[in-house]
């Protein structure tokens, strides 16, 4: 059976073809009259016309066996007018024989000829067949430096769906999963519309080769938390977001992961289509989660660098909390997103958390306080929530400092003693800082001001947020402006003791002391001074412990599940351990830990807040 080339393919050769003898044409004119082979190609021109047109013709009317067979004479056009479009227009299509018969090495050394020359569409159609070349022969990366300039640049159907698919392909060979999504966007949309069925049905084959995660990040960053949002999307970009939560449809059921199918319910039902049925049994088979024995779950930030170490920080102080406990520790992430915080809570309640430490991101914090409260599943929060859903629950436990309180103490603290425009420097543990609290230039560690910038600021005294990471080169900063300085809870800073206004904020271990008998076990190991948030994911370990500790068996039954929670719960309320953030050894029986924060003059001397 013969197997002929697209309608669109066709067309496209004939009009690069016309061009190619146009040009021929015109650039002889241009070439002295006495060469041989000048004036051969201009007298020729119009038996080069109809010789070359009948070979196109043929070429693109038969099949790949049929196309191979001419290349015996398709070779006399390409090396005779090698340096004319004619014989350029002949070696690409050698090349396309060629990787037909997967001969890559023929079909590289082909394209590069045509490569080499003037730029125009034959050359555009061989950097199209080097780059799949590459792609076919294991170099996607590549292959996309190739193929990515040539993105909206070919004008014909045949050349912009090639390049488009095979930069979908490439890109999920190098396993660019963000890029391959954005190709198969751009892939769709520039399709013809009779080809986009079948371009439908690829597009979803090639999908199933994207991983969960990035499934579930480019589903959220399309759509965000409302399939609603989606009313102004063209034809074409639904698909895809069907294509994708179908996928996603597909993986839930196969993993019989109900967190998921929860999530693919509540939020994208109208984009599940025949697999929402399927979706609905297992999100309903989910009902409230499980407990298992012994397991705490930890949510993490990947938000910004910021977030990150922080996150780091809260998991090494876990495990150092943990290290004698016979525990079980589940750990999930929010990608950076925080429409995936709810996503994230649900796949640490199915793999049987009884307590979650959360909210290291403020951002994370209200998501936090929501799920706890309707899933009656213990939280210990290490920033509060800003619209303070914790206040109103049974199971959201408050262990971070609130920093409105920390902040407008060392603020107060810092006018006291004369302070006029205070610069807070840091990331705040809540959402925003308002002058309010007396500070009047907020900056994050990552974008300190130089001390120019300070002094056109008339800036003459500096606070260092709770568990700041930039703490030596705020307090460099003071030195130049022989600036006063408050600091917020966490480890002191070496150069402090060198400053003669130098205050800070004191609460359990911190400032650290040396001779602190808390510390003993950390400082055997030879560590560096534990940083606020390294100290807060220690007491979240030893807290969390003693409500999981005595959760010996699994539940999944859903009255079982809640009166675990509740024990859980109970016990965590109740707690009394050593504690290094407060002085404290526990909640007490209430949801917020308290802290006697106190305030470390120059003096050495502590004044009560």
């Amino acid at each position: 059976m013969r197997r002929r080339l697209p309608r669109s393919l066709r067309w496209a050769l004939v009009r690069i073809f016309a061009l190619a003898v146009a040009a021929t044409a015109c650039g002889s004119s241009n070439v002295g009259e006495s060469s041989l082979e000048a004036t051969y190609t201009f007298v020729a021109s119009s038996r080069v016309d109809s010789q070359f047109r009948d070979l196109v013709r043929q070429w693109l009317s038969g099949d790949a066996r049929a196309r191979a067979a001419l290349d015996a004479a398709l070779e006399p056009f390409a090396r005779r007018f090698a340096n004319d479009p004619v014989g350029r227009t002949a070696t690409v299509l050698r090349a396309f024989n060629a990787l037909t018969a997967e001969q890559y090495e023929t079909a590289r050394d082909l394209a590069a000829r045509v490569h080499s020359g003037p730029p125009g569409v034959n050359r555009d159609l061989a950097q199209l067949v080097l780059g799949i070349a590459e792609r076919r022969r294991g170099n996607p990366q590549r292959a996309l430096a190739l193929l990515t300039p040539l993105l909206h640049k070919l004008i014909d159907d045949f050349a912009t769906e090639r390049l488009d698919e095979v930069l979908v392909r490439a890109a999920l060979d190098a396993g660019r999963w963000k890029l391959a999504i954005r190709f198969i966007e751009v892939w769709v949309r520039e399709a013809a519309v009779a080809d986009r069925r079948e371009v439908y049905r690829r597009l979803r084959e090639l999908i199933r080769k994207v991983p969960r995660e990035a499934l579930i990040s480019a589903l959220v960053e399309r759509v965000g938390s409302r399939y609603e949002q989606t009313e102004s999307i063209d034809e074409s970009g639904v698909v895809i977001l069907q294509s994708i939560a179908q996928q996603l449809a597909i993986i839930a059921g196969d993993a019989k992961d109900q967190a998921l199918a929860e999530v693919l319910l509540n939020r994208y039902r109208a984009l599940l289509g025949p697999y929402g049925e399927t979706v609905a049994r297992l999100a309903v088979q989910r009902s409230r989660g499980r407990v298992l024995p012994r397991t705490i779950g930890l949510l993490a930030s990947l938000r910004d660098p910021a977030m990150r170490r922080r996150s780091a920080d809260v998991l090494s102080g876990m495990l150092f909390g943990l290290a004698q406990a016979d525990y079980r520790l589940v750990a999930r992430h929010d990608g950076g997103d925080v429409d995936r915080v709810q996503l994230a809570l649900s796949e640490l309640a199915a793999a049987g958390a009884a307590v979650i430490v959360a909210a290291i991101d403020p951002n994370q914090s209200e998501a936090v306080a929501d799920f706890a409260n309707r899933n009656a599943l213990p939280v210990l929060m290490l920033t509060p929530d800003a619209a303070r859903l914790d206040r109103a629950s049974s199971f959201v436990f408050l262990l971070g400092s609130d920093p409105s309180q920390t902040t407008q103490a060392m603020a107060n603290h810092l006018r006291d003693e004369g302070a006029r425009v205070v610069a807070g420097f840091g990331a705040p543990l809540e959402v925003g800082v308002d002058d309010s609290r007396g500070v009047g230039l907020s900056r994050t560690c990552r974008s300190l001001p130089g001390v120019g910038e300070l002094r056109a600021e008339r800036v003459d005294s500096l606070l260092i947020y709770d568990g700041a990471s930039c703490i030596e080169e705020t307090l460099e900063l003071a030195k130049a402006l022989r600036a006063r300085v408050g600091a917020g809870l966490g480890p002191a800073g070496s150069q402090g003791r060198l400053l003669d206004r130098y205050a800070r904020l004191s609460s359990g271990v911190f400032p650290i002391d040396d001779e602190d008998e808390r510390l003993r076990g950390w400082r055997a190991a030879g560590r560096e001074q534990p940083s606020w948030f390294l100290a807060l994911g220690r007491d979240a370990a030893v807290l969390a412990w003693a409500a999981v500790s005595t959760l010996t068996k699994t539940s999944d039954d859903p009255r079982k599940v809640e009166a675990q929670r509740v024990a859980a719960a109970s016990a965590l309320a109740a707690a009394d351990v050593t504690l290094w953030t407060t002085d404290k050894t526990g909640f007490a029986g209430r949801r917020t830990m308290v802290r006697d924060v106190k305030i470390e003059a120059p003096t050495g001397g502590r004044r009560a807040r």
